[in-house]
């Protein structure tokens, strides 16, 4: 067999695939219905998956003319290898079109300098700014859409089924990477002192090295999102974790955007985040704020999304 043409797969085919890889046995008629596919469409992609050694038919009742379909281990690999085709391809090289070499790297002083020194956390750290000066330029590609960014997220973690050493690993990680946050919002348990607390702590880069390295390690082909009860913007070393994480992983980060500004959203592109998400809560008066910040950043289209978090009376049922 044509191992080019074996390893070829299309949608429809991955979408079969992936219902009976759910239900190892299942009808023509149950899994056409699924699918929305005609019986003749169907029947054609199960004879091509079939000739190519991706499932078994097996005829459970003859009379009748039942058949039943079981993928086999060539099967699962070829889903396998659709899905982690699927997001390669659809990631684009945009290193060029952030035309200016940003060199100066003098951040803007902050209103709130003071307690930000005392606390140690913000965007004002020596520190990160020798180090951003290493990293001018982003290495890593960036998902074109919105539209694909989604479909990207649901295959990596409804899809790509990972092991190491025959132990199933996630394909989306979740990080808190700061454990304080400058606002108090109704819905969290930060909101309530007695029960979650800041205190400041501060996920530290040894720490991240070491997980970089062990996931480097086990192979892992998902995603590591910035997020949690802290505002991870306020972690001084946010772009350094950045651009080490994205060694391993597809790099997220879910923030209020009250920290940011057009440098920062740019910073965070050249350290390789793959996607910025930004929690509007105060109203949609935001919406050009935050257009207008992305603009003046010069990042691409789709690099940031902006997330509807507030409510009022109109969106209330009853």
């Amino acid at each position: 067999m044509n191992v080019n043409k074996k390893s070829h797969l299309s949608k429809d085919n991955f979408d079969i695939l992936k219902q009976i890889s759910k239900e190892p046995e299942i009808s023509q008629r149950k899994l056409s219905k699924i699918l929305g596919f005609s019986l003749g469409k169907l029947n054609y992609c199960i004879k091509e998956l079939a000739s190519n050694g991706y499932i078994k038919v097996k005829n459970a009742n003859l009379k009748n003319k039942i058949f039943y379909y079981s993928i086999t281990s060539a099967g699962t690999f070829a889903k396998k290898n659709f899905a982690i085709k699927f997001v390669n391809e659809n990631i684009e090289e945009v290193d060029d079109l952030l035309k200016k070499n940003r060199t100066n790297f003098n951040v803007e002083p902050s209103k709130n300098k003071k307690k930000i020194d005392t606390i140690g956390i913000g965007h004002n750290s020596r520190n990160s700014i020798i180090n951003l000066d290493k990293q001018q330029k982003r290495s890593k590609p960036l998902y074109k859409t919105i539209e694909i960014n989604i479909k990207r997220r649901k295959i990596i973690v409804d899809d790509i089924m990972s092991t190491h050493k025959g132990t199933p690993i996630p394909s989306w990680i979740e990080l808190s990477i700061i454990d304080v946050c400058n606002r108090s919002c109704s819905f969290c348990p930060k909101s309530d002192p007695k029960i979650a607390p800041d205190t400041y702590q501060r996920m530290s880069m040894k720490l991240i090295d070491k997980l970089t390295d062990e996931l480097i390690e086990i192979d892992y082909k998902g995603s590591v999102t910035l997020c949690g009860y802290g505002e991870p913007m306020l972690h001084k070393e946010v772009n350094l974790i950045s651009n080490k994480l994205s060694e391993a992983a597809l790099v997220e980060i879910v923030t209020n955007g009250d920290t940011l500004r057009p440098k920062n959203i740019s910073d965070l592109y050249e350290n390789n985040v793959n996607k910025l998400l930004i929690s509007m809560y105060d109203g949609d008066h935001q919406i050009k704020k935050f257009q207008k910040m992305i603009k003046e950043s010069g990042v691409p289209d789709g690099f940031v999304i902006l997330r509807d978090r507030w409510y009022d009376s109109s969106k209330i049922t009853v």
